[in-house]
């Protein structure tokens, strides 16, 4: 979808699920992907992650106080905000495994921008693990211009109600600046079966 012209930056700390993707990535023959050994957060530096061996099995930061057996790596930790500096991004997904509050605070200079003007965020039951929840992370978007809404994509609609991850897990976050912006992409999307 991006085109020879754009780039997605991926972020994959876990040295299992990277070569996965670099291999996907073979496959598909999409050299706009760039897969970064690394994960975000809030501030940069050496970070804990757990690569699926803890209570929950998920692949995520080491929650504090949280006992592990094993399975603790050391992975080179970066702020949106420091890298992202000048690239303006169409759209970041942030699916996490619970940890995307702690992406979304290493990144509030971006956001101040509109920059992204999408999210796709997941805000489901993993956020409880680091005594968090969709409501308190939707809270945190919008004192930043962030509305949390549901994309239906029949009909290319934004749709604006309360507690959207009561409906569906991934939401979509738009910068309350950039919502002409994001219905006029919207609007101009053709679904690649039409192009066919």
């Amino acid at each position: 979808r991006v085109g020879l012209e754009g780039a997605v930056d991926a972020f994959e700390p876990s040295p299992q699920m990277r070569m996965r993707l670099n291999e996907t990535i073979a496959i598909a023959r999409t050299p706009q992907v760039i897969v970064h050994p690394r994960m975000v957060g809030r501030q940069h530096g050496l970070g804990r992650f757990l690569d699926g061996t803890g209570r929950f099995r998920r692949r995520r930061m080491v929650a504090p106080g949280e006992l592990v057996s094993g399975g603790v790596i050391g992975v080179d930790c970066v702020t949106l905000d420091r890298w992202v500096e000048i690239r303006r991004y169409a759209l970041m997904r942030l699916d996490i495994a619970g940890c995307e509050l702690f992406a979304l605070e290493g990144a509030v200079e971006c956001l101040a921008g509109g920059n992204p003007p999408a999210i796709l965020i997941a805000l489901d039951s993993a956020l409880a693990d680091f005594n968090l929840s969709p409501g308190t992370v939707a809270d945190w978007l919008d004192h930043r211009g962030y509305d949390t809404i549901l994309y239906d994509a029949d009909r290319h609609q934004l749709e604006y109600g309360d507690e959207p991850w009561l409906k569906r897990r991934l939401v979509l976050a738009v910068a309350q600046r950039a919502r002409n912006e994001v219905s006029r992409r919207l609007a101009d999307f053709v679904p690649p079966a039409a192009n066919a």
